[in-house]
């Protein structure tokens, strides 16, 4: 039994509000980056997911889920930790885990852990910097990705207190 399409098409425009800087809208061009495939061998992102929804391709919402984790994970295995791109994926991930708790009332753990894919995929384990798949953590076909500080405290450095000067008296 699939999910309807017009309540999969919904849920991937939500989970579309979450990326506001857009980085997953769009496949990673392949001419600009020949290597991506290498890092990441199962791409993914909001458009392709959008037209597997429209044409009914998601049995439940968990799916629907983890192929957005793993546009997450793929940002996160191909950028460098300190790019802009990897800090933008762990505000993105910070973000996903708060709106799994506002819109099903539960973590996206356990959201994990009730919902597994229809079928398994290939490719559809954590892909690491390697090249392969991770098999530490994986839920019911799903992989758990390591709880990381949020995106916005690892982006932002705290800033550095400013001096007082002061004065002098010249009255001595």
């Amino acid at each position: 039994m699939y999910l309807p399409r017009a309540e999969a098409v919904s849920l991937v425009q939500q989970l579309r509000t979450l990326d506001r800087h857009g980085i997953f809208e769009k496949p990673v061009s392949l001419a600009d980056y020949p290597d991506y495939l290498g890092f990441c061998p199962a791409p993914m992102d909001l458009s392709t997911m959008e037209k597997s929804a429209r044409a009914s391709g998601y049995g439940n919402k968990g799916q629907i889920l983890a192929d957005f984790e793993r546009c997450i994970d793929n940002c996160l295995a191909f950028n460098p930790p300190k790019n802009w791109f990897h800090l933008a994926a762990l505000e993105v991930r910070a973000k996903l885990e708060r709106w799994c708790d506002r819109y099903f009332s539960c973590s996206l753990d356990a959201l994990r852990s009730q919902w597994q894919p229809a079928t398994q995929p290939a490719g559809r384990g954590k892909v690491v910097a390697g090249g392969g798949t991770s098999s530490a953590s994986e839920v019911n076909g799903i992989t758990k990705p390591k709880r990381r500080r949020s995106a916005t405290a690892a982006a932002v450095p705290a800033a550095p207190a400013k001096r007082r000067r002061r004065r002098r008296s010249t009255s001595d």
